[in-house]
């Protein structure tokens, strides 16, 4: 399936995915995703650099590293946040081609959390990415692990809230390893991350529906860690993230 160009422009995604753009309302969702994003990046890696951040949304992300970095270009087609965007002092662009045009190889760390999936070619969207940065410049990406343990255990009741309509591409630790080689990256690093604890994986054997992070009084916070852990090391678990570099 391909999307309209303007569907990610207007509000109509935010509606698809039960939002919608009004930038408190956008905070309030989002702000308390971004404490695991920035404890995966830290924060050494945007000192006084020019970064980028590839479908930001309304900025949540580039809030917290806003006095960290020396310049900061904000990618949002949802031109419904550009007012804000633009009042934070972020260069402000809806597509990553147009930031381009004003600043080829000049970024030094690009990041695009939770965007790959949806866009309509993930290989042009990663060489425009890579057309942004400077030799040598970084850039840390996340997206859903096709290869998440819930699909493999519950494969009649999960693939029905896992794949949505407003994601048109799943990719799997190899995938996307094989995705950002093609789109001309190096020193790529593919790492799996679990952003919920076991509470979540036994309450969808339970009920066969979305809990969110559910907690039981048996499930102790070393065993949770333990899951966590687990399904990192084997690739089954709910998110991936990467780093690679654009070629010096």
């Amino acid at each position: 399936m391909v999307l309209p160009v303007d569907f990610y422009e207007s509000e109509a995604y935010r509606l698809s995915l039960g939002e919608n753009a009004d930038i408190e309302s956008f905070y309030r969702l989002h702000d308390p995703e971004q404490s695991e994003r920035l404890a995966f990046t830290g924060t050494a890696i945007f000192r006084n650099k020019l970064t980028c951040d590839v479908g930001c949304g309304g900025g949540s992300f580039l809030s917290l590293i806003k006095g960290l970095s020396q310049s900061i270009i904000a990618v949002e087609p949802c031109r419904l946040f550009h007012p804000a965007l633009k009042q934070n002092g972020f260069h402000v662009y809806p597509y990553v081609h147009e930031a381009v045009r004003d600043h080829r190889g000049r970024v030094e760390v690009a990041v695009s959390f939770a965007t790959l999936e949806h866009v309509n070619d993930p290989l042009t969207f990663l060489q425009d990415i890579r057309d942004l940065l400077r030799p040598g410049g970084r850039l840390i990406l996340s997206t859903p692990n096709l290869e998440d343990i819930l699909l493999e255990a519950l494969p009649d009741v999960y693939p029905g809230f896992f794949f949505r309509a407003q994601h048109l591409w799943y990719f799997s630790r190899t995938s996307l390893h094989n995705l950002l080689e093609l789109a001309g990256y190096t020193r790529i690093k593919v790492i799996g991350h679990q952003r919920f604890g076991i509470g979540n994986f036994l309450s969808w054997l339970l009920h066969k529906s979305p809990k969110g992070n559910v907690e039981y009084d048996y499930v102790t916070p070393a065993l949770n860690q333990v899951w966590k852990t687990e399904l990192e090391r084997t690739f089954r678990c709910d998110f991936l993230y990467a780093t690679c570099s654009c070629p010096e």
